[in-house]
């Protein structure tokens, strides 16, 4: 009787400690979904936040874009405006000054020479001075072919030097007409160029040596010079010239002077060659040993007299393993100064 109460007693009590365990668990998830939910409801409002923060930025991007390319369209219009109310270029009567170009340099230099006295080992007094030197160009484009050039110097008469020495108590110094020229280079023919009048030197001087012509030395009367490429690596070089060296009367030939040179020049490896051939050639007309002598070069040339006719052949060339030379005697140095 007592077990039969007891089991009555018992299986009730389990089953609503079982219903409470349910009740428990249920009220756990029920609490946990609504939790989740809060979080997400969050989420939602910062991710609706961020939105409308991005479009806004996006909203004052667009106005700052459209303000700039308004600003820039303006400014656009502003400066065709200008240019349109402006000139275009110089005048007609003006447009001249385009096409030419200045330029010049000075130098100021102190010299001391000391010599020393023949057979003695003692000096001479030194010499002391001071020299200047002043030279102003001139270049002008006329076409597409043709072109002049003009520059002043300072010197003296001497055509090997534009120094002046400071010396004759203040005297004014004289100022000379150093170049003089036109330029032709026609488009027909690449390379080439035609110079007349009193011209640059058109002959190539290796290394810079002066042992035929002085560096300061510019030549009048006619020359050219011609550059081709052969291919990648070679260069031929032409030059020659007639020069007038004085102008004499009567029927004797004024003395004068011509020249011709030919070179390759060949680009390396290990830098640039310069074939045989380099050495220009010359021959003279009637160079008198009486002249007053006007350029310092040294050359070979031959004279049966103190005047040559006008139509005498000029002397004939023969090469060399150096590269030119003629085959007149006997051997002359010419000399300025």
């Amino acid at each position: 009787m007592k077990k039969e109460e007891i089991k009555r007693r018992i299986v009730p009590a389990a089953a609503a400690f079982v219903l409470l365990l349910l009740f428990s668990a249920r009220a756990a998830q029920a609490d946990e979904l609504s939790d989740l939910k809060q979080q997400m409801d969050t989420t939602m409002k910062l991710l609706q936040e961020m939105q409308e923060r991005i479009t806004q930025l996006e909203a004052r991007q667009t106005l700052k874009e459209k303000s700039l390319t308004e600003q820039i369209e303006a400014i656009a219009k502003k400066t065709e405006e200008i240019e349109k109310a402006a000139p275009a270029g110089l005048p007609t009567s003006a447009s001249w000054v385009e096409r030419i170009k200045w330029s010049g340099d000075f130098r100021y230099r102190h010299e001391s020479i000391d010599e020393e006295t023949a057979g003695s080992v003692r000096w001479k007094a030194g010499q002391n001075r001071h020299r200047i030197r002043a030279r102003l160009m001139l270049e002008a484009t006329l076409n597409d072919e043709w072109g002049l050039g003009f520059r002043l110097a300072s010197g003296s008469a001497d055509p090997t030097s534009t120094n002046q020495t400071l010396d004759s108590s203040f005297s004014s110094k004289d100022i000379w007409l150093d170049l003089a020229y036109f330029d032709y280079h026609p488009a027909a023919v690449k390379g080439l160029n035609v110079y007349g009048g009193k011209i640059k030197n058109p002959f190539y001087m290796v290394g810079g040596n002066q042992l035929i012509f002085d560096g300061d030395l510019n030549p009048e009367g006619i020359g050219f010079t011609f550059e081709r490429a052969l291919n990648e690596r070679d260069t031929l070089r032409l030059a020659g010239g007639g020069f007038w060296v004085d102008e004499g009367s009567g029927s004797a030939a004024d003395p004068s002077l011509f020249g011709a040179q030919a070179m390759i020049t060949h680009t390396r490896a290990m830098g640039v060659c310069r074939l045989p051939g380099a050495a220009p050639a010359f021959w003279a007309t009637a160079i008198r040993a009486a002249s007053r002598p006007s350029i310092r070069m040294i050359m070979t040339y031959s004279r049966s007299s103190a005047s040559t006719p006008r139509n005498a052949a000029p002397p004939r060339l023969a090469s060399s393993a150096t590269g030119f030379r003629t085959s007149m005697q006997p051997r002359t140095r010419i000399r300025a100064g």
